[in-house]
């Protein structure tokens, strides 16, 4: 991720962990990517497919592809 800028860093609702958004220039891949550093903080792991991160996401970039 490191050649491309990052998009934001989200706070999750429910655990607080830090979500760092990157855009997806794969093709056939998600839109948008997202890690955290926090990981160990997310109460519905693993955080990729955590219900509160998606939803967290999708606020902020409403309509990604996923």
């Amino acid at each position: 991720m490191a050649e491309f800028r990052r998009l934001a860093m989200i706070e999750c609702a429910q655990c607080s962990a830090l979500l760092e958004v990157y855009p997806q220039r794969v093709p056939g891949e998600p839109s948008l990517e997202w890690i955290t550093r926090d990981e160990a903080l997310c109460k519905a792991p693993p955080v990729k497919r955590c219900p509160h991160a998606r939803a967290e996401v999708e606020r902020r970039f409403p309509g990604f592809e996923e």
